[in-house]
């Protein structure tokens, strides 16, 4: 069995084996190259024809760059580089336009190549690197859906990385942020990890993210919603921000419809119930007049109602009306009173500038009406 091995383990069998591996690659479209303990690309590779090449596979080697051979491939679709100690990416990787997946996770990266962004790539693994930040060129990323940039030092997440619409899966796991811009919410994520950062809040855009099924917290100083609340899941989150979203608007609405059933009816008070309202209408409920007087003659009285009701739409410039429905006044629905107040209408003005009558001037006009029809005095007849 030692021998055996001693033998694999030999320089020749090994170059035998490399060779048989480009002749594969030749034939098949696929390079495997993994384990094999490379520190540089092999030199046998110029001997064959790698231009159909699709797939190449160099994980777990000793490689501290990314080979230029490999960017000379037009046709490659996905480079897996996993866990060797890259430290350094050339900018001829910007020859392979028909790159949708690379993996450079596991190597020694201090910051993503510029070149990197203008690749149509769809998958961008770069977990566990040495990164600091993303580059603010990384929006030019059109066709991206999954970016893992997780155990890193990544300090501070560009506001670009909001505009790359097509991304659905975001991994920020083990950084070093703080917050995420509000930029981010305009994405439409399937998938959101930033456990295990220094995070304490987050924005409450983020309830709009209605894509979002898994959302992480994590390990994280959160404040804002408390941890407690994060660990129960999306649902409870989105509901704690909702809440928080209509408290910090000055008006108490939500302006999307989408979100209006996380609001809870308003409570009105006992009057208003009572007076016609409810919380599913917005209808006012109109009154006439009255005296206070029980009398059969109630239908006179409506008249008189209505025939000084009339002095309720003269109105001038410079005063405001009473508003009624008809020949009746409306009770207003937040204070409770018989008449609505509001601001005078230029075009109505126009129409009719004619001084308004106040509610005592009303009263009195009503008290000399009844006084000349003598409604309430007992006739001679009758007594």
């Amino acid at each position: 069995m030692a021998l055996s091995n001693s033998i694999l383990s030999s320089p020749g069998t090994s170059m035998r084996n490399i060779d048989r591996i480009f002749e594969d690659a030749q034939l098949k479209g696929i390079l495997r190259l993994n384990s094999r303990k490379l520190k540089e690309f092999p030199k046998v590779a110029c001997k064959y024809d790698l231009s159909d090449l699709i797939k190449a596979v160099l994980s777990k080697n000793r490689l501290s760059e990314l080979p230029e051979e490999i960017c000379g491939c037009a046709l490659l679709e996905e480079l897996d580089c996993y866990n060797n100690v890259i430290r350094s990416v050339p900018d001829v990787i910007i020859k392979l336009q028909s790159l949708a997946c690379l993996n450079l996770s596991r190597n020694q990266l201090t910051v993503i190549p510029v070149a990197v962004c203008h690749l149509p790539l769809q998958v961008l693994n770069l977990r566990n690197n040495r990164l600091v930040s993303i580059p603010e060129e990384i929006s030019a990323m059109k066709c991206l859906r999954d970016l893992d940039v997780s155990c890193n030092e990544i300090t501070i997440v560009p506001p670009q990385l909001g505009c790359i619409t097509s991304l659905q899966r975001l991994n920020l796991k083990r950084n070093l942020l703080l917050e995420i811009p509000v930029e981010l919410c305009h994405l439409r994520l399937t998938q959101l990890d930033l456990s295990a950062n220094r995070i304490s809040s987050i924005p409450t855009q983020l309830r709009f993210m209605t894509s979002l099924q898994d959302l992480i917290l994590d390990q994280n100083p959160m404040t804002f919603p408390p941890a407690v609340l994060c660990k129960r899941g999306r649902i409870h989150v989105f509901k704690f921000l909702e809440i928080q979203a209509i408290k910090e608007d000055k008006r108490g609405i939500v302006l999307e419809t989408e979100f209006q059933k996380f609001r809870s009816p308003s409570i009105l008070s006992d009057s208003r119930l009572t007076n016609g309202f409810t919380p599913n209408t917005c209808c006012r409920k109109s009154y006439t007049f009255d005296s206070g007087y029980s009398t059969s003659e109630g239908d006179c009285r409506s008249q008189e109602s209505q025939d000084l009701s009339g002095g309720f739409k003269k109105h001038s410039v410079e005063s405001p009306r009473w508003e009624t429905s008809g020949n009746l006044p409306i009770r207003n629905q937040n204070t409770n009173t018989l008449f609505n107040f509001i601001p005078s209408n230029g075009e109505e003005e126009a129409q009719d500038p004619i001084t308004v009558q106040t509610f005592k001037e009303y009263k009195e006009a009503l008290k000399k009406k009844r006084e000349a029809l003598n409604i309430y005095k007992k006739t001679e007849e009758n007594g």
